[in-house]
């Protein structure tokens, strides 16, 4: 299940995400969210090669993923826990790492 998760992070978060979705999604609440609908929908379609996930699952994907794009909670990881704020490659590992430990826990759920 977790391969198929990751396969539809992979997707979803890159492959699928245009311009417009990444410039705007931490100032535009219509563009992170039309982003995280295009992200989840990626996640349960490769999900069912796995068996799909649980409604529960799905919610804490979408949740999950418009928390960690606003970008506050990875701006603040990396300020209080991490001490690298002005480190980009820090940023985009936190996040990643992140949407990896949501894509475990969705599928456990």
């Amino acid at each position: 299940m977790l391969a198929w998760l990751f396969v539809g992070h992979m997707t979803g978060d890159f492959l699928l995400q245009t311009r417009w979705m990444a410039d705007e999604k931490n100032t535009s609440w219509i563009a992170l969210i039309v982003h995280s609908i295009t992200y989840t929908l990626s996640v349960y379609i490769f999900s069912i090669a796995a068996g799909g996930l649980s409604s529960l699952g799905l919610v804490l994907i979408f949740i999950g993923h418009l928390v960690l794009d606003k970008r506050s909670l990875v701006a603040w990881w990396t300020s209080n826990i991490n001490g690298s704020p002005d480190l980009p490659w820090m940023k985009m590992l936190v996040d990643q790492s992140w949407h990896v430990l949501l894509l475990a826990l969705a599928a456990f759920i």
